[in-house]
């Protein structure tokens, strides 16, 4: 390339033949018309020419900006090449003016292109913009570009032999084709790999994918060639926020679901979640005012820098999974930064940039298709992992199963038994054909069938998650076995039942001890009964010798009032259907029955011999008898008792002292057998020392009225 400065400063692009391919940037002088009303006409007056300014900078940029850029440049074509062609590095101008003198001198030339201009419309039907110029050999050719755009306004410009660029072209679809082509397979990759799996997070890849192929698309001037004429602006901005909001929102989604965020980091995931809302937000703007893109570089960053942050954040969970998410999205985020540092007007070589952008979306997505691939294996580790667990867990339940000393019994969703182990078996003493294809309500007694079905249907419809009773087996013998069992429902993941089992334990041992305790029980609690009645009864006897003891005393000077108030008292004290009262007579050596009363009242008394008397056995064995049956007592205990076995059918005999010695016998009889206590002769001992006392005042009190 060879560049002629004048003196003057005039700055000329001179065309040779040893080079392909010319870079005009540097030739450029610039005009800025903010107002954007200047015309041709007006920027070649000498007083507007004059105020152009040489461009310094490859690929010029004015940032985000609604002034119109003129831009003009001189050629000086030394080659014998007529046909010439100005190519635009990319298609994000939205309206272009090409001026350049006519053939015949008279005025310009003027072709326009953007993309607002529909493709019917622009001198040559590229994605990007192509201008034809002619340049006449050994002549200098000023051109003229008005440029302008809602967004900004960014370019770059090369002029190409018309034959060299129909070359270059070539090449470039072929780059194109290939780029779009990797993106498109990765694409086709993750669907395959998301229809076996059905992962959310290849969805969100997909998604994200399409995203940022749709903005490439627009880029690249692809997409506005399909678009309908009247929407080719308005519907340029719109798509192309609406390719980045998709980019962003399932970006972010990807990032939360590989990431696992809502589990490793809620907090963040909570930030992640809310940019969402933002981007959403931030797109019904750029939608409604077609203002805001700047906004929308800037929220774009915001989340690349905030997926890398979250892959710091979980790289010290899980280095593994952190580790290739981050490289992809690094570099992702340069091209993004340095794209918004041009678009703010940073002097950088957009033809670099241009090249990276494509490299970058390619690096990300097959640096995160690795690391999905990544998770693959690993899932496949998982499985494998879980597959041997499972069958080091079956071979236990098996081995559990069969050699379980507790019988288990597995049946399907309606109580059919499938399985039963050797305990279970045994139990029941069936085989187990014999029990497979059985309900397991046919194995219990016919009186435990219908709690046991209302139990198991409660089970099945879920209001109780397992259910315990203790149930009566029939063995095949038709034995009555005890069984204290379990039942619950394995469900499946959609809460339906894969099979209901049961654990049985033969509890037939405990149930016996538990009936033997309950006897048992039972006959202590009549004992106590018993003896609590008893012990009541003889505090009410205490009470009462109290009473009897005190109305003998007021008698006691009178024998027969004394042996009428013994025998009142007696009969207060226990049944008494005959008493009497025996006393010793030392000078005759004889028996006397002083006093004795029976059913039909008073009856006379006796005497009879001392020697080889019932009194004068007890009096030398100095004890108490209680007989209580005479019906089936010895012969030698019924002694000196009044009445007929009919009469009398239990009896005490207790022995009335005077000081140490014995001096006759205090006897009551009832008709009823068993019909006196230990506490009875134990009242009755105590009773028969008060008679004693009572009948000796008597006895002195008769002989001093004697003497």
């Amino acid at each position: 390339m060879v560049v002629t400065v004048q003196a003057q400063g005039d700055r000329i692009l001179t065309l040779t033949s040893d080079q392909q391919s010319y870079p005009v940037d540097l030739y450029l002088d610039i005009l800025v018309d903010p107002a954007g009303t200047l015309t041709i006409e007006d920027v070649t007056q000498p007083a507007i020419a004059a105020q152009f300014v040489p461009n310094t900078k490859r690929s010029p940029g004015f940032g985000i900006t609604d002034a119109a850029i003129w831009a003009r440049f001189d050629t000086h074509n030394a080659t014998e090449t007529l046909d010439w062609r100005l190519v635009f590095g990319d298609a994000q101008l939205a309206h272009i003016d090409f001026y350049y003198p006519a053939a015949d001198g008279d005025g310009f030339v003027h072709e326009r292109s953007g993309y607002a201009t529909p493709p019917a419309e622009r001198p040559s039907p590229y994605p990007h913009f192509v201008f034809d110029l002619d340049l006449e050999p050994a002549a200098q050719t000023p051109v003229y570009l008005r440029m302008q755009d809602r967004f900004t306004v960014q370019f770059w410009l090369t002029l190409w032999p018309k034959a060299l660029f129909a070359q270059q072209d070539h090449t470039y679809f072929l780059w194109l084709g290939l780029a779009y082509g990797m993106l498109g397979l990765m694409a086709v990759y993750n669907v395959v790999v998301f229809a076996l799996l059905r992962k959310r997070q290849y969805l969100y890849y997909l998604l994200f994918l399409t995203g940022t192929t749709l903005w490439l698309a627009m880029r690249d001037g692809i997409v506005p060639l399909y678009l309908p004429p009247n929407f080719l602006e308005g519907g340029n901005i719109a798509l192309r926020s609406l390719a980045s909001a998709i980019t962003m929102i399932f970006g972010i989604m990807f990032v939360r679901a590989f990431l696992e965020l809502p589990e490793r980091v809620p907090w963040f995931d909570l930030i992640m979640r809310s940019l969402i809302g933002i981007v959403i937000l931030m797109l019904l703007v750029v939608l409604i005012t077609q203002r805001g893109s700047v906004l929308m570089l800037l929220l774009t960053l915001s989340v690349i820098a905030a997926a890398i942050l979250g892959g710091v954040l979980v790289w010290r969970q899980d280095r593994r999974r952190a580790g290739i998410f981050l490289l992809a999205w690094v570099s992702f985020l340069v091209t993004v930064a340095t794209r918004n540092l041009i678009t703010a007007g940073l002097p950088l070589d957009m033809r670099i940039i241009s090249l990276w952008e494509y490299l970058s979306r390619i690096l990300l997505f097959g640096l995160l298709s690795v690391a999905l691939a990544d998770q693959i294996n690993l899932l496949r580790r998982r499985s494998q992992e879980a597959e041997d667990a499972s069958r080091t867990n079956e071979d236990r339940f098996r081995s559990l199963f069969e050699h379980s000393p507790i019988g288990i019994g597995i049946s399907d969703a309606h109580g059919v038994i499938e399985q039963a182990n050797t305990a279970y078996t045994e139990m029941v003493r069936l085989s187990e054909a014999e029990i497979v294809g059985r309900s397991h309500l046919e194995m219990l007694a016919p009186e435990d069938r219908a709690r046991s079905r209302l139990l198991f249907q409660q089970v099945l419809d879920g209001s109780r998650d397992f259910f315990q009773s203790e149930d009566r087996y029939l063995r095949k013998d038709g034995s009555v076995v005890w069984g204290l069992r379990t039942v619950a429902a394995l469900r499946n993941p959609d809460g339906s039942i894969r099979n209901t089992f049961g654990i049985v334990s033969d509890v037939t041992e405990r149930k016996r001890q538990e009936a033997e305790l309950r006897r048992y029980s039972e006959q202590m609690e009549e004992l106590v009964t018993a003896r609590t009645a008893e012990l009541e009864r003889g505090q009410e006897q205490l009470v009462t010798l109290n009473r009897a003891s005190q109305a003998i005393n007021a008698v006691a000077l009178e024998r027969e009032q004394l042996f009428v108030a013994v025998r009142a008292a007696v009969a207060w004290l226990m049944p008494a259907d005959f008493v009497a009262i025996s006393l010793v007579d030392d000078e005759r050596q004889e028996v006397e029955d002083v006093f004795l009363t029976g059913p039909h009242g008073r009856q006379p008394g006796r005497r009879t011999p001392l020697a080889g008397s019932f009194v004068a056995a007890m009096l030398a064995r100095d004890l108490t008898l209680k007989v209580d049956d005479f019906a089936t007592a010895p012969a030698a205990f019924k002694g000196h008792w009044f009445g007929s076995e009919q009469d009398t059918r239990s009896g005490l005999a207790v022995i009335l002292r005077r000081g140490q010695q014995g001096v006759g016998l205090l006897t009551v009889q009832s008709s009823e057998p068993n019909a006196y206590t230990a506490n009875d002769r134990s009242i009755l001992e105590s009773f028969a020392a008060h008679v004693s006392i009572a009948m000796e005042n008597a006895d002195l009190h008769r002989q001093a009225q004697r003497g």
